[in-house]
């Protein structure tokens, strides 16, 4: 019985080291884990930081790039006014018609006026009202094919380009 006792305190003993070894294991291996926690919340955090700050430098970016066209926009649009404030007869300061009596025509100089308008001015003197250019009845040009609201001067379309 003696054997038996020593035979199992032996295996208690070895029961007790191996249940040791295996809690230090597990310790260890608690360790392992939390520090691998650790490290992936602090990757995640620096993640959120980077990826918080690409974010602002693209909003950053899509604000200037907003902006600029809004700019551009202003800037077309006062040219458009300028094109608009231009389509008018030099003569009388009304604006031309695609076709009628008050029609664009074009003289030699390429200055636009109505042509009701500047065949008058052409019954009184034959130059150029803008230029001074000599100028006859003989020399008016119609022109086609150009949209009336867009139609634009020689000096002011010179003036819009310039501007771009």
């Amino acid at each position: 019985m003696d054997s038996i006792l020593v035979e199992n305190e032996h295996t208690i003993e070895e029961l007790i080291k191996e249940r040791d070894a295996l809690l230090q294991q597990l310790q260890q291996e608690v360790s392992k884990n939390e520090a691998l926690r650790q490290q992936v919340l602090e990757q995640d955090t620096s993640m959120d930081v980077v990826v918080g700050c690409s974010l602002q430098e693209q909003a950053a970016r899509n604000n200037n790039v907003i902006s600029e066209l809004k700019r551009q926009i202003d800037f077309a649009n006062e040219a458009m006014d300028k094109i608009r404030k231009s389509n008018n007869c030099s003569i009388c300061f009304s604006p031309w018609e695609a076709e009628g009596s008050h029609r664009i025509v074009s003289l030699k100089c390429g200055h636009l006026f109505g042509d009701s308008c500047i065949r008058i001015y052409l019954g009184h003197r034959m130059d150029c009202p803008i230029c001074k250019t000599m100028a006859r009845l003989e020399d008016l040009r119609y022109l086609y094919g150009i949209s009336v609201l867009h139609a634009v001067s020689s000096e002011n379309l010179a003036t819009v380009r310039g501007q771009e």
